[in-house]
């Protein structure tokens, strides 16, 4: 149910003031007056369409084939654009003709939380494949080169298509780099994916890994697997701490319940387990969950 953000999203990018914006919005199928809204600003679209798919990577993909624009970028429908982002990108892509990639800053936005700017990063294969460094989607632009050799989204993938296309791009020699501005907004909130299915994200996670797994050596594939139980502790530890926060206490019991599996896999997180008792007693995170 993003209809809520839509509109948002659409003004950042039309009210960028840049010329030659190709703006695709391909809707799959909302019934939460999102089409209303497309409607509204249909006369700025280069096209739209609300129809539907099979999920987010094959609706990217359908936009992507329709692309002509010499650079290209996709936002989702609950992020914004930063004002001035497409100049920066354009501006950077003039001045350095040879650079294919950029990934700028990304404002993180939890609810009721003040916004956190995050940084894109990439040294290594092992710290990206085991999620120690990520780009941040919603700041990542990349030129119709990278594209002609690395090809669209994997639609079989949901929740880590942007990570697993960014390896493939990796794989392929392009590297990104870095752009020292504000470029996009990313809003953090109950409904996202990331939020309602933590067990499939870290599922997929580890098959991005093991697909690429060719790209390292044997004896760093195990630090790999160390560093995503890593990413999955801190995950486990503010997705529990998120449903207290917002008054959910026995929706956190439960799935602490359901991830009982998962424990013997915290290893590096098990100092909080009494601090996960006090707060599943009181319905209250400790104060200091703001700041992990």
């Amino acid at each position: 149910m993003q209809g809520m953000f839509l509109e948002e999203t659409i003004r950042s990018v039309l009210l960028q003031g840049y010329p030659d914006v190709e703006y695709f919005i391909i809707d799959g199928g909302s019934t939460d007056g999102s089409v209303e809204i497309i409607k509204k600003y249909a006369p700025w679209l280069a096209y739209w369409v609300s129809e539907k798919d099979r999920g987010q990577s094959d609706a990217i993909n359908k936009g992507l084939k329709r692309a002509c624009g010499d650079i290209i970028a996709y936002i989702n429908s609950d992020d914004w654009y930063a004002p001035g982002a497409f100049q920066t990108v354009a501006q950077r892509a003039t001045t350095c003709p040879d650079e294919t990639w950029w990934a700028g800053w990304v404002d993180n936005h939890p609810a009721g939380k003040p916004p956190e700017r995050k940084l894109s990063s990439f040294t290594s294969m092992v710290e990206f494949l085991g999620r120690s460094e990520v780009l941040q989607q919603p700041g990542v632009f990349w030129k119709r080169e990278l594209q002609e050799k690395v090809g669209l989204f994997n639609d079989r993938l949901h929740f880590l298509f942007d990570h697993e296309y960014w390896v493939r791009s990796l794989a392929t020699g392009y590297r990104p780099v870095n752009l020292d501005a504000p470029i996009a907004n990313f809003r953090i909130h109950g409904e996202s994916k990331s939020c309602l299915k933590q067990r499939l994200f870290m599922r997929e996670t580890r098959e991005v890994a093991r697909k690429f797994s060719n790209l390292i050596e044997p004896r760093q594939q195990r630090e790999v697997e160390n560093r995503i139980r890593d990413y999955e502790a801190h995950y486990f530890v503010k997705i529990i701490y998120g449903l207290l926060e917002n008054g959910g206490r026995l929706a956190a019991i439960g799935y602490l319940i359901r991830s009982l599996s998962l424990l013997n896999r915290i290893r590096p997180v098990r100092i909080y387990f009494g601090a996960w008792a006090r707060a599943l007693l009181t319905g209250k995170p400790p104060g200091w969950y703001r700041r992990i």
